[in-house]
């Protein structure tokens, strides 16, 4: 079987060539203005996957995003050459696009659930890596400044340490 036979690396190679294949060809149809909405639908989603098993480094999340970002911008300038924006292709261009986003963030609430079942969601900082101080409790300094308090009467002064 010929996958058996391959590497990862092999795998993104692939899929960089695709994703670039797709792209192009939707900035073409979005050009002369020939892609309906399954069309775009369809090829949304297959850029989305390609891009996401291209670029292998890269944030799920921030990655369909930039894709959502550049489809919006390509049905504005189709809009601005032939005169008529398409709703419909554009809702359905997001629609594909949130049907590849959607397994991210069901995946990441499982993980909160599995390694953090008690905490709350304001307090979870996705960004930064669990061994961070992100997670540890908040200093009472910390807490002032962001209630805007005076920080002065929560934080220690030097001169009434040394005393």
């Amino acid at each position: 079987m010929l996958t058996a036979r391959m590497t990862p690396i092999q795998v993104t190679r692939i899929c960089r060539a695709i994703a670039v294949m797709i792209a192009v060809f939707m900035a073409v149809g979005y050009a002369w203005n020939f892609l309906d909405g399954a069309e775009v639908a369809l090829a949304a989603y297959v850029l989305a996957l390609t891009a996401l098993l291209a670029t292998p480094g890269q944030r799920g999340s921030e990655l369909v995003g930039a894709i959502a970002i550049w489809l919006s911008f390509a049905e504005v300038l189709s809009w601005f050459q032939n005169g008529d924006f398409n709703q419909w292709r554009w809702i359905v261009a997001m629609a594909a696009l949130a049907l590849v986003l959607a397994p991210f963030k069901a995946q990441w609430l499982r993980e909160m659930s599995r390694r953090h079942p008690d905490t709350v969601f304001s307090e979870l900082d996705r960004r930064c890596p669990q061994w961070t101080p992100a997670l540890m409790p908040r200093s009472a300094a910390y807490l002032a400044s962001a209630r805007k308090d005076d920080v002065a009467e929560t934080t220690p002064s030097l001169d009434r340490e040394a005393s």
